[in-house]
């Protein structure tokens, strides 16, 4: 499937901005099952300092500067991506759950690795009892991991009620859980 993308993000301000240090991440990462093409990112004004690099997740950044007066920034993206059928394996053919886990833990090949990391407690995610038992009913000893992880996902569709105004970036999964609602980041 070829997608041909164009973005625009247009600010006003109400006084005169003379000075803009910007980070846009507009670049679609490559994949073995993506591909961008034909990237042209226009930003008006035009930038006194461009610099492209890679974040730690593969994701393309784009840092800009303006450095002169402007009341509007308007930064265009356009590309061409190629997006490839990706097959997703048999659910109940993958390995148990506890298999995985424990070669989280012990596994240090690089793709293994990089599953690893989201493993922790971040600040804004954080495990804990009441979450882990939510999650339990899904995974009973020996069921696969695909099979479990898409049960709990249909378990959570039908649970939580999507509300925007019941959350918001700070809010905490256990409140979360607490109320069954929030919007689509929190589940």
């Amino acid at each position: 499937m070829i997608y041909r993308v164009s973005h625009t993000t247009t600010y006003r301000y109400a006084q005169p901005v003379s000075l803009a240090h910007n980070v846009a991440h507009l670049t679609p990462r490559n994949t073995p099952w993506q591909a961008c093409h034909d990237l042209e990112l226009r930003i008006e004004p035009e930038p006194a300092i461009l610099h492209e690099s890679v974040d730690y997740f593969g994701n393309g950044v784009t840092y800009f500067t303006i450095q002169e007066p402007h009341t509007e920034l308007v930064v265009r993206a356009d590309h061409t991506t190629e997006v490839k059928r990706v097959a997703a394996p048999a659910a109940w053919q993958t390995p148990p759950w506890e298999a995985v886990r424990d070669q989280l833990r012990t596994d240090r090949r690089a793709d293994v690795l990089d599953a690893y990391q989201f493993t922790f407690d971040s600040p804004y995610v954080a495990a804990s009892p009441e979450l882990a038992q939510y999650a339990a009913a899904c995974f009973p000893p020996g069921r696969p991991i695909l099979e479990a992880s898409l049960d709990l996902t249909r378990r959570i569709y039908a649970e939580f009620a999507y509300d925007p105004g019941a959350t918001d970036v700070s809010t905490r999964l256990d409140d979360v859980l607490a109320g069954m609602r929030g919007v689509c980041q929190d589940f």
